[in-house]
């Protein structure tokens, strides 16, 4: 398992390799949380499907951390494409470039993604985040409303339904649409 190195806090249920697609399933106590790695060459994809509440994926040794019945795993990669499943909501995180850290937060709908240099944190009803290259575009599904920021800071922090932004970093566009 050279691309994957999957840890599940006490012991490792279900692992499953299959070349360059990876996948890891994780049982739960009463129900079955299938977790499903995908890794693909270049174009990494992870998909993660289950009642996850936090999910971080950061670093040269992405992590993936499942909280409640759910257990740590630690994925060895380049992590491109993040989806998570939710019970009650679906969230889908595009990483393109040299992005470092993925954090998702069941209800607080929290984003937080870094670059070599650059942090951008979501919070309150967003659903859909996606950075692109050295340009940083911000699409969220929410009331609409589009801003375009431009600012020396690294920070990007939208809050509730009220989507107050706090944007810095390069030059970055935030759409927000519903």
């Amino acid at each position: 398992m050279s691309l994957l190195n999957a840890r599940i806090g006490g012991s490792c249920r279900h692992v499953t390799d299959e070349g360059t697609r990876i996948h890891v399933i994780l049982e739960g106590t009463r129900r079955h949380n299938q977790i499903s790695h995908s890794i693909y060459g270049l174009g990494k994809l992870i998909i993660l499907e289950a009642t996850s509440k936090h999910i971080t994926i950061g670093g040269t040794s992405k992590h993936v951390t499942l909280e409640g019945t759910s257990k740590p795993v630690t994925l060895v990669g380049t992590i491109r494409h993040a989806t998570c499943k939710g019970a009650s909501t679906r969230k889908r995180v595009t990483l393109e470039g040299t992005s470092k850290h993925v954090t998702l937060e069941g209800t607080s709908k929290r984003v937080t993604l870094e670059d070599t240099s650059k942090c951008v944190t979501l919070e309150g009803a967003s659903k859909r985040v996606t950075l692109e290259g050295t340009r940083k575009r911000v699409i969220l599904e929410g009331t609409s409303k589009r801003v375009t920021l431009e600012d020396a800071s690294k920070c990007v922090t939208l809050e509730g339904a009220s989507k107050r932004v706090t944007l810095g970093g390069a030059s970055r566009e935030i759409i927000t649409h519903y």
